[in-house]
C-alpha cells in the first residue's frame, strides 16, 4: 500500500512537470481569459470599430502590466479571432502564430509609458498623504500654456502638485514631469522606455522602475523657469565666482590627442590647439596627428561651419556643476571675424566645394579635403564616465546622445573663439572610397 502510494505520488509529480509548459499560475489581477505564453499572459480582443485590438498583456509572475492598448496589423487592420493565437511577447510587440505581428499604436492610462511617470510624480508630490494638485499632462513640443501656469501658480504658492510632459505621439516613448511636496521639495522626473543610462546620474539622482524612471531633486533655493519649448524646468543656482574666474582664463597649449584622451580635464577650458578640420553636410570634426578620436568642431555665436547644414545635436551641456550642484556658467566665446577667420572661411568654403566637385567627376567615390590652422576656443568634455563607458562601446552600438556634436557621438567639441592666420587646404592623408 505504501509503496502503491510512492508511486501514485511520483506518477503525480512526473505529470505536474510535464504539463509545465502549458500551465503557469495565474497571479491576482490577471483575468481567466488571458492566454499564457512564455513570460507573459496576453489578453486581446477585437474593436470592429476602429479595427484594432485592444490588448493587456500581464507580467506571468507579478500580474503587472507589461504594455496595453490598442495593438494592429502591419497592414492595416486588427487580427481576427483565429489568428489571435499567440506565440510571444517582446518589445512591445505581441507576435502571432501565424508570423503576424501586433504592435502597440497607442497607450492606455495604464500602459508603463504612462502608468510609472504618473505614479512616481503623484507618490512625491503627495508625501505625507496630502492633497496635490494635478496640473494634467501636455506635450514636450507645443505645451499647453494652462498645464504649465497651473503649476507655476501652484509653486509660487508652495502648494504640492505635479505635471507631466510627453514627447508627441500616441506612444510616450519619453516624459518628463515636475513635482513639489508640501515641505517645498521639487523634483524633476524622467521616463525613458530604453531605461535610464546609470552614468548620466547626478550626485543625488535615483533610479526606480527597473532603471526606467530618473528622480533629480531640484537644487535649493528653487528657481523654476521654461525651455525653448514652453516646458517648465528647474533652473540650477549659479555659482556667480566659479563662473567670474572661468571667464577670465587665458588660453592653454594643448593638442587635440589631449583633448581627445581625456575630455574631463579640458572642460570649460580656453585652449590653443592645432588640428584639421574635415566633414560634410551632417558632421564638423576636428582632428590631430596620431589621435583615436576626434573633436566636434563649432563656431562661437550662432553661425556654422561651411557645409554644415543639419545635424541632430546631442544632450551634452557646456559648463560645469560645483559640489553643491551649482552651474559654472560656461566661457563666453564671440567669434573674432578678423583677415585671418575670412582667409580661413574662404578655404574652408572652397574645402566644401573641392569634396562635391570629386564626387560630381567621380560618382560613387569620395576624395576628402580638410582645412589645417591654429584655433583658440573654450573646449566643452563629457565626464570621466561617460567617457569610460564610450571606450567600451562597439562602433554598431545605437547612440546615445551623451556627447556633443551629431547624435551626441563625440566627447568634447571645441568651440572656436578666434583662428591665427596660417590655415592650409590639402587633401586628407586617408581616402575613403565607397559604394
Amino acid at each position: 500500500m505504501k509503496t502503491a502510494s510512492i508511486g501514485l505520488l511520483l506518477f503525480w509529480l512526473s505529470t505536474l512537470l510535464s504539463g509545465c509548459s502549458r500551465f503557469h499560475f495565474r497571479p491576482k489581477g490577471v483575468p481567466s481569459s488571458a492566454v499564457w505564453v512564455d513570460g507573459a499572459f496576453i489578453d486581446c480582443s477585437i474593436d470592429k470599430m476602429i479595427k484594432k485590438n485592444r490588448c493587456t498583456v500581464f507580467d506571468d509572475h507579478t500580474g503587472e502590466i507589461l504594455a496595453e492598448g490598442l495593438f494592429a496589423l502591419a497592414n492595416p487592420g486588427a487580427a481576427g479571432k483565429s489568428e489571435l493565437q499567440f506565440a510571444a511577447y517582446g518589445d512591445r510587440k505581441i507576435f502571432l502564430q501565424d508570423t503576424n505581428i501586433l504592435s502597440l499604436e497607442e497607450a492606455s492610462e495604464r500602459d508603463p509609458t504612462n502608468r510609472l511617470i504618473d505614479d512616481r510624480l503623484k507618490s512625491l508630490a503627495t508625501r505625507g498623504g496630502v492633497t496635490a494638485a494635478n496640473c494634467g499632462k501636455t506635450t514636450t513640443n507645443k505645451p499647453e500654456e494652462q498645464v504649465s501656469a497651473c503649476a507655476k501658480t501652484a509653486f509660487e504658492s508652495r502648494k504640492p502638485f505635479y505635471v507631466t510632459y510627453s514627447f508627441p505621439g500616441k506612444v510616450a516613448y519619453i516624459s518628463y514631469g515636475l513635482a513639489q511636496d508640501a515641505e517645498g521639495n521639487v523634483f524633476e522626473v524622467l521616463y525613458n522606455i530604453r531605461g535610464v543610462v546609470k552614468i548620466e546620474l547626478g550626485r543625488n539622482d535615483q533610479i526606480y522602475d527597473k532603471n526606467h524612471i530618473r528622480v533629480t531633486p531640484c537644487v535649493r533655493p528653487v528657481t523654476l523657469g521654461k525651455t525653448e519649448e514652453g516646458m517648465l524646468a528647474c533652473i540650477p543656482p549659479i555659482n556667480e565666482r566659479e563662473s567670474a574666474l572661468a571667464a577670465q582664463q587665458k588660453p592653454i597649449e594643448t593638442t587635440v590627442c589631449a583633448i581627445a584622451e581625456n575630455p574631463a580635464a579640458f572642460n570649460n577650458k580656453l585652449v590653443r590647439v592645432r588640428g584639421h578640420v574635415s566633414g560634410n553636410f551632417e558632421y564638423s570634426m576636428l582632428d590631430g596627428d596620431g589621435c583615436s578620436g576626434s573633436l566636434w568642431f563649432a563656431y562661437g555665436g550662432d553661425s556654422a561651419p561651411p557645409g554644415l547644414e543639419a545635424y541632430v545635436s546631442g544632450g551634452a551641456v557646456p559648463g560645469a556643476v560645483d559640489p553643491d550642484g551649482k552651474v559654472i556658467l560656461p566661457i563666453p566665446v564671440k567669434l573674432v571675424q578678423d583677415s585671418a577667420f575670412r582667409r580661413f572661411q574662404s578655404l574652408m568654403t572652397a574645402r566644401v566645394k573641392a569634396d562635391a566637385l570629386y564626387e560630381k567627376k567621380n560618382p560613387g567615390k569620395f576624395l576628402f579635403h580638410r582645412m589645417t590652422a591654429t584655433f583658440v576656443g573654450r573646449i566643452d568634455g563629457v565626464s570621466d564616465e561617460i567617457h569610460k563607458y564610450h571606450q567600451k562601446k562597439s562602433e554598431m552600438d545605437k547612440a546615445d546622445y551623451l556627447g556633443f556634436g551629431q547624435m551626441g557621438l563625440f566627447d568634447a567639441q571645441l568651440v572656436v573663439q578666434s583662428v591665427e592666420n596660417d590655415a592650409v587646404l590639402s587633401v586628407e592623408p586617408q581616402q575613403s572610397t565607397s559604394q
